[in-house]
This record gives C-alpha cells, structure tokens and sequence, in this order.
C-alpha cells in the first residue's frame, strides 16, 4: 500500500473531489499523515484525481455556473424563458445542454445583469417587507422584474 507514488497534496485533493461529489466537505485533512490519507484513499477506494484532472473540473464547474447564471439572469430580467426550462435544470444537466437552451432562447449575457439580479431581489426584499408591515397578501409566485413592475404599479 504504501508504494503508491502520490504526493500528501494529491491525496487530499483526491479525497476532497471524492467528497465533495457526495456532498461532504472534509476538513483538516492536511492534519493527517499520508499514511492514515492513504489509508483513507484505499479503504473508500477513491480515485486519484490529478493536478490536470482538477483544474478540468474547476473549469467544467465554473462554466456550469456561469452559464445557469445566464438562464437565471435572463428569466428573472425578462421572463423571456418558459419556467418549465428552467426547472428542468439539474445539477446533472451538461454544460452542452446549458448552451443549447441559450442558444435556443438567444440568452444574452453581460456583467451589468448580475447587478440587475441583484437589484430585482432588493426590490422583492423591500416589497416582501412592504407587504408585511400592511398586511397585504404576497402573490410574486416568480421574483422577476416584469412581475415586480407589475405588483408596484398596482399599489
């Protein structure tokens, strides 16, 4: 077992990707020695996951990220997505499915709309309080702009 030629950082990424892929987050690992980090590695049987293997996946997940962002943005921007495409992402839709829906609704994407999105649910906050504080009923099924527009208007 201790023939396995990996270094303790390799191990520990190993086992992090391992974990993290099963929704676990593993914590002070680097407290362990390699032998007890092997250990792990065999008994759970992971698989090595190398330096190039790793920025791959930081890659594929930063650009899973980014591009459901796009969906999202344009939704609650626009509501020009059906809810129903929406809703059908998963953590297991592919990058290429995400870019076929953009494709297919011309998404469009540029770095003011992540503000916009974060204006549009400090806009939901303060009605959210507003409705509160009146006792009015909060009918926003969707936090959208075009809904937000609508609600304000009819105050």
């Amino acid at each position: 077992m201790t023939d396995i030629k990996i270094t303790k950082k390799d191990l520990i990424n190993s086992i992090n990707i391992h974990y993290l892929k099963k929704g676990k987050l593993c914590q002070n690992l680097y407290k362990l020695s390699k032998t007890k980090l092997i250990e792990i590695f065999t008994d759970n049987n992971i698989e090595y996951v190398s330096s190039e293997q790793l920025k791959n996946e930081i890659i594929s997940v930063e650009t899973y990220n980014h591009l459901c962002d796009i969906i999202h943005c344009n939704f609650i921007i626009y509501e020009n997505i059906p809810i129903e495409v929406i809703t059908s992402i998963k953590q297991t839709t592919t990058n290429n499915e995400l870019k076929i829906i953009i494709d297919k609704y011309n998404l469009q994407y540029d770095e003011k709309i992540v503000n916009i999105k974060e204006l549009v649910y400090n806009i939901y906050n303060s009605y959210k309080i507003y409705c509160n504080k009146q006792n009015i009923e909060n009918n926003i099924k969707y936090i959208t702009l075009p809904t937000l527009k609508n609600v304000i208007k009819s105050l």
